[in-house]
């Protein structure tokens, strides 16, 4: 049984602020899925129904648009939230989030999200601070979209996937498993 007091995301995260009470709390709201790879989270335009944490897994964030091209905005792996901007925005996502791999995922939900952010300055600010950063990983990723050449781009975007999915060999070597295909992660990279 996955509880908040124990689960390295909820010590970890945002959450990790909260006081004991607040954990049960958490920890009493939480709905807590498991999904298959290739699975659905949530649909681009639907409702906020509350905050996702990744106890396991990682997830691909998608955006498309009026033609139904898709475009892949971040990944979201094990330890991290997710569906807080939606929150905090209009409460519709404005992306839709898939499951890349096998996935433990809880959700709390929007009234109890509220209830603690309202009631935990420092939870509050938490999430604040989640929002900045992810402003200035969005600046970056659109400066190296537009000032790294290609090889430099695909080299970086490896070199991130290799903690995740890097798997050490017995003759030494790495082999790097993409959760992704050629698609997807052209259009990680902003490229054709």
């Amino acid at each position: 049984q996955l509880t908040c007091r124990t689960c390295p995301t909820a010590l970890s995260a945002q959450w990790r602020v909260l006081s004991p009470a607040e954990l049960a709390e958490l920890d009493q709201a939480k709905v807590t899925t498991l999904y298959d790879p290739g699975k659905m989270v949530f649909q681009q335009d639907s409702a906020c129904q509350g905050v996702y944490c990744i106890a396991e897994g990682s997830i691909a964030t998608r955006r498309m648009d009026g033609q139904g091209n898709s475009v892949l905005i971040g990944l979201t792996h094990s330890g991290q939230t997710f569906g807080y901007r939606s929150f905090y925005n209009n409460r519709h996502h404005a992306d839709q989030a898939e499951t890349l791999e096998s996935s433990t995922i809880c959700m709390v939900p929007v009234g109890t999200v509220e209830r603690l952010v309202k009631e935990s300055a420092a939870l509050s600010s938490e999430f604040m601070h989640s929002l900045a950063a992810d402003v200035k990983q969005l600046e970056e990723v659109l400066l190296e979209r537009t000032g790294l050449p290609v090889r430099a781009r695909v080299a970086h975007l490896l070199q991130l996937l290799m903690d995740r999915f890097g798997e050490g060999q017995a003759s030494g070597q790495i082999v790097l498993r993409l959760p992704f295909n050629r698609q997807q992660m052209a259009d990680l990279l902003g490229i054709q």
